[in-house]
């Protein structure tokens, strides 16, 4: 019997690594900063894209922490397991970051709004146990 017919899963990494592959070779879409973004929110037609692409971003670091979390490595942040982050509570959690006393930093070092995303849920959810999450702010 081989492999692929005692591990049909074997199949399915294989199409997702070869998918990776591919995309690695992507051109990869630039950071939106956080002035920017904050201008998307302001206008009634970017509200949507802002919001989408937030959420994106919080998705991206869930997965990550899965990875992190599989391989036994510290987290990016710790949120409770019963609790899930929507859309809106992301861009809240950014909103509540940009108008904490880092705030003007973030905006006059025009930082990237991925960064204050990792930043806003580092803070909003710490890991308790020490060497538990990776500090971004070190």
């Amino acid at each position: 019997m081989d492999w692929n017919a005692r591990c049909p899963m074997a199949t399915s990494m294989r199409a997702l690594a070869a998918l990776l592959t591919l995309l690695a070779g992507a051109p990869a879409a630039d950071a939106v900063e956080i002035g920017d973004y904050e201008a998307m929110l302001a206008s009634s037609s970017g509200v949507r894209d802002a919001t989408w692409y937030v959420k994106g971003v919080g998705d991206a670091y869930g997965v990550t922490n899965a990875v992190l979390a599989a391989n036994g490595k510290p987290l990016l942040f710790c949120a409770p397991r019963q609790r899930s982050m929507n859309a809106d509570d992301l861009v809240d959690l950014v909103k509540r970051e940009m108008e904490s006393p880092l705030g003007p930093q973030l905006r006059q070092r025009k930082m990237p709004v991925e960064l204050v995303v990792l930043v806003a849920l580092q803070k909003a959810f710490p890991c308790a146990q020490p060497g538990g999450q990776l500090d971004v702010l070190k």
